[in-house]
């Protein structure tokens, strides 16, 4: 996912809704295929299921970090163009139970690390819910929905406005009125 995934991946214009998009099944198998959706679909319930704990769990936490800070729109992108939205919702869901299952912190004892399990919950996915539940009418139709109008109202106290701002270069910007936090 992490070397496919992008912005517009389908190459469709800029507001059109998928409903509209004729060649719409043949963008999908070109740009992104049985394998990328399957992918997208499926892999937060396959990391649901991976090891809790072992010499590879600091990496997979790196991993999801950096598939947050770096692929997060872009997947819901391609959860849309596959009709999935509903998907990212649950998956997210499923991220945020593994992250707490496994979470840690390094702790100094004398000379040595320990590995310390402690239901740290993870910091992206409440965001992640929150910007798909309160946008989730206004991009399941179109994709480019996600940087005309769900990106640019994200509160400024979310991570996405922070990591996705270079998103929004060319977009519609909110001068006034944006919300700090989500709505309750």
């Amino acid at each position: 996912m992490k070397e496919r995934l992008k912005k517009n991946i389908c190459g469709l214009d800029d507001y059109v809704f998928l409903s509209e998009i004729e060649d719409l099944p043949a963008r999908k198998s070109d740009h992104i295929g049985d394998a990328l959706e399957y992918a997208c679909h499926f892999w937060a319930s396959h990391l649901g299921r991976s090891a809790s704990s072992g010499p590879n769990v600091k990496e997979v936490f790196k991993a999801v970090d950096e598939f947050f800070t770096t692929c997060f729109i872009f997947w819901i992108e391609v959860l849309i163009l596959t009709g999935n939205l509903d998907v990212g919702v649950h998956a997210l869901n499923d991220i945020h139970q593994w992250y707490i299952l496994v979470s840690y912190l390094w702790h100094l004892l004398k000379p040595a690390f320990t590995f310390i399990q402690t239901g740290v919950p993870c910091k992206w996915t409440n965001d992640s819910q929150r910007f798909l539940l309160e946008h989730f009418d206004k991009i399941h139709g179109s994709s480019s929905q996600i940087y005309h109008s769900a990106l640019p109202f994200a509160p400024s106290s979310s991570w996405l406005c922070k990591h996705y701002s270079t998103e929004l270069s060319k977009e519609i910007k909110v001068v006034k009125g944006l919300p700090v936090g989500w709505r309750m």
